[in-house]
């Protein structure tokens, strides 16, 4: 159970630093987390040999414990959750841009090769495509086949929307569909189109959390201009 624990977050840090670097910042995010458990035990046992724990500071400690051991890896797998709903917003626009270059004549890869290269790296997205782009390329130094690049970048993603693109470029790549442009224009307005819709519903649940605070200045508005008239009833019936 603790191994499957260890590579989902190993996989949740290559998903957010990169191939390259995501063992080097684990390793030291682990061994950070490591030294304050380590820490907080050691000042601890100094305390209760100094002058016994009381159950307050007991429970202070197992608090601390919990959060050195808890919090950072939340906090990754709170970005991870963040950048993945983030990876929606790149999509539609990438199969716009790769259906114009299909429709010209270009190969499949080779438009998705130009689109990725010509697409903001500080798009989730863009940055995700420009990745598997580079990994079937021999600049980096190491090949991969672009079906099985895809295939990874739809592991690393992990989302419904990129596994959808994916398989529908692998599929229609062995097949040799001359029809992707259309299909590509097609899903990149169902995309669209659900984008618009979770964004209205986020609207909408915004302006409900927005009745809570409302609701609070109102009480306290009417508290306050109430609170004379009521003092002065009670004062009336005392006399």
């Amino acid at each position: 159970m603790l191994r499957n624990y260890f590579l989902f977050l190993l996989k949740n840090y290559s998903f957010i630093y990169g191939e390259k670097l995501f063992k080097k910042i684990f390793n030291f995010h682990q061994t950070a987390k490591a030294v304050s458990v380590i820490f907080i035990v050691t000042a601890g046992v100094f305390v209760f040999f100094a002058g016994g724990l009381a159950k307050s500071n007991i429970a202070a400690i197992l608090i601390l414990l919990c959060m050195a051991a808890a919090v950072p890896d939340f906090l990754i797998i709170r970005r991870t959750k963040k950048k993945k709903e983030s990876l929606k917003y790149g999509l539609a626009d990438f199969m716009d841009r790769t259906a114009i270059l299909l429709d010209s004549g270009m190969p499949l890869w080779s438009a998705i090769a130009v689109t990725a290269h010509n697409s903001n790296p500080k798009e989730p997205f863009a940055s995700e495509m420009i990745n598997a782009v580079k990994s079937f390329s021999f600049k980096e130094g190491y090949f991969y086949r672009p079906e099985e690049s895809m295939e990874m970048l739809a592991d690393r993603c992990s989302t419904l929307m990129i596994s959808s693109f994916v398989s529908l470029v692998v599929q229609n790549s062995r097949k040799g569909s001359d029809e992707l442009a259309c299909i590509f224009k097609t899903q990149s307005n169902t995309y669209r189109a659900e984008q618009r819709n979770m964004a209205k519903k986020r609207a909408e649940e915004a302006s409900t959390l927005m009745l809570l605070p409302t609701s609070i200045v109102f009480a306290a508005i009417l508290a306050l201009v109430a609170t004379p008239a009521v003092m002065t009833i009670i004062s009336g019936i005392s006399l």
